[in-house]
């Protein structure tokens, strides 16, 4: 019985493991020249910076891609992905300030980049859900087999 609650609760480690969030944001943009013309089936560069605090405060991480347009100049990168300039994406410390976004581009695949606008990152599916994740790990749950305990509760004596 003990092996069936051990292998019980490498599973459970296993499963949590393998649930934590991606170091990742999709992004998806529609890619247009100067004169609002679609930039249809060609690679465009895309920069995007993460300012703390404020839309032109400190950069804590700033990234590169070289991103291929579609038919309908539609693109589709991960931010986290990119060639980093400054930072690492991992190591943001997404509860200290709020984040803002700016996004630049260059519509002809080099580094002369047009900025596009800055916008605050807010919460998404993956934060809601790790907000609710943080107030489940602070009930402790005991588990038995048979009258073998896995975890011993700090409210027991």
């Amino acid at each position: 019985m003990k092996q069936i609650a051990l292998l019980a609760f490498f599973i459970l480690c296993i499963i949590k493991v393998n649930a934590q969030t991606p170091d990742k944001i999709n992004y998806q943009a529609v890619a247009r020249d100067n004169t609002g013309s679609l930039i249809t089936n060609t690679t465009v560069s895309v920069q995007f910076i993460i300012h703390n605090n404020t839309n032109s405060g400190p950069i804590v991480y700033s990234e590169v891609h070289n991103a291929a347009t579609n038919a309908y100049g539609l693109f589709n990168v991960k931010i986290g992905t990119g060639t980093p300039s400054t930072g690492i994406f991992a190591n943001i410390n997404w509860a200290n300030g709020d984040k803002y976004l700016q996004v630049k581009i260059d519509p002809n695949g080099g580094n002369s980049f047009i900025d596009m606008g800055t916008q605050q990152l807010v919460s998404v599916p993956y934060s809601l859900h790790s907000k609710n994740s943080r107030l489940i790990q602070k009930c402790r749950i005991r588990l038995s087999f048979n009258g073998v305990r896995t975890h011993k509760s700090s409210s027991e004596g």
